[in-house]
């Protein structure tokens, strides 16, 4: 397993198992689908409060996405549970996030396409890369509704 995290922003995975792929974009997911939910409590207004329960329910598309390619690969990794996504999240995620919500969507929505251009890169079977991109188109359209509100 190979991670490099380029100075221009960019990502470069190397050596990763399908199944860890999708551990970690599982932990994105997560991620995004928990924030969503605590920015969509304490929204003030009401057309962002819708945006960030759309938002909240995409992730969890995704996620469920995801939890199927895991399932379908049927396999170990060697790592118990999420303990992978910990390891790259440690690497790669774990920079201070904005504390404005809107702001801080903006910045999960960014790493989270960084991350799956990334994987895509390095994902050889088709009906994976077509999922992968459709998935970032919608996590482009994600970020774009988010700039909205700045």
């Amino acid at each position: 397993m190979d991670i490099k995290l380029n100075d221009d922003g960019t990502i470069e995975l190397g050596n990763f198992s399908a199944l860890q792929s999708f551990k970690i974009a599982c932990h994105l997911e997560k991620e995004g689908l928990a924030h969503y939910e605590r920015a969509m409590e304490t929204a003030e207004k009401d057309e962002v409060k819708e945006l960030m329960a759309l938002l909240k329910d995409e992730e969890a598309i995704h996620l469920a996405f995801f939890e199927g390619r895991i399932e379908a690969l049927d396999e170990e990794d060697g790592f118990e549970g999420d303990d992978i996504a910990t390891i790259v999240s440690s690497q790669l995620f774990d920079k201070a996030l904005p504390s404005d919500p809107l702001l801080h969507g903006m910045a999960m929505e960014e790493r989270s396409i960084e991350f799956y251009n990334a994987l895509m890169k390095n994902t050889t079977d088709e009906e994976g890369k077509a999922a992968l991109k459709q998935i970032i188109k919608e996590e482009v359209i994600h970020l774009q509704r988010l700039k909205v509100f700045i």
